[in-house]
């Protein structure tokens, strides 16, 4: 398949690491960003261009509050469409229903092993951020939605994935860098504890069922026979072209339970004030 890639960001390198792992083939790009040297500066302009036609998929990996209003623009050009998390911030679902979402970590074959049977699953996560995250869209809430539609949304959906529909938020608590809760679903409990530091410092990213612990990988999975990885983009291209990429419809939920936890939070925070 033939991709064309809006948005160079730092994701971007997975992507295009994907996208020739899977055997597909990009050939146009576009940036806002002159110094990215992207075929276009305004995808609207890619539009235009002769090589567009032979685009199969269009990716969309620009900052959180501009995916919705892109996917539809490329949608209405006729082209399928590869979207990086969150699929939006808002709840401006319309139209969107046919949009491939990436969610890499429904990807980790460990993960999946945990899909049968009820359980307890906690996790944790805390990782550095430099100031220049802070002072970026991605710090900006207005821009990216938050702690948990930034970050938190790839461990809220493996929750979901893992433990089935929530029944009931527990408790809920949340501020620019940090979120943590607790949900009882249909098939178990859930706790997320989700921490950005300010201060240096190696990743912590635990995976807890039933009390056994390890480590989760979030973007890639070491063959450690082989000493080399895999890259869970690659695996989200892979199902773009059987036709088994997680759309709109199972994306939905991870949105609306994280709308549900932060007016959860927010009404927690009242209470206690």
């Amino acid at each position: 398949m033939r991709i064309a890639l809006i948005g160079l960001g730092f994701i971007s390198s997975r992507h295009r690491q994907a996208i020739q792992e899977s055997g597909n083939e990009l050939i146009l790009t576009c940036d806002i960003d002159p110094n990215k040297n992207a075929d276009y500066l305004d995808y609207k302009e890619m539009f235009k261009d002769p090589r567009y036609a032979e685009v199969d998929f269009v990716t969309v990996a620009t900052p959180n509050y501009t995916h919705a209003d892109i996917c539809r623009e490329v949608l209405a050009t006729g082209k399928e469409v590869l979207c990086e998390k969150p699929l939006t911030i808002y709840d401006d679902y319309e139209g969107l229903e046919d949009v491939n979402v990436v969610m890499q970590l429904r990807h980790n074959k460990r993960l999946n092993a945990f899909r049968e049977g009820n359980k307890n699953i906690d996790i944790f996560v805390k990782t550095y951020r430099e100031p220049s995250y802070f002072g970026s869209w991605k710090g900006d809430e207005r821009l990216s939605g938050g702690i948990l539609y930034n970050m938190g949304i790839h461990y809220v959906d493996t929750l979901l994935h893992l433990l089935g529909n929530p029944i009931e938020i527990k408790k809920t608590f949340l501020t620019d860098k940090l979120a943590y809760g607790e949900i009882l679903f249909t098939k178990g409990r859930g706790t997320y504890h989700i921490e950005l530091s300010t201060e240096p410092g190696p990743v912590i990213r635990k995976f807890i069922v039933n009390g056994v612990s390890w480590d989760i990988e979030g973007a890639t999975i070491p063959l450690k026979d082989s000493g080399q990885v895999i890259n869970l983009h690659t695996e989200v291209y892979k199902s773009l072209i059987k036709g088994s990429c997680l759309k709109m419809k199972q994306a939905k939920k991870s949105l609306d339970l994280i709308a549900k936890l932060i007016n959860h939070a927010r009404e927690q925070r009242i209470s206690v004030n």
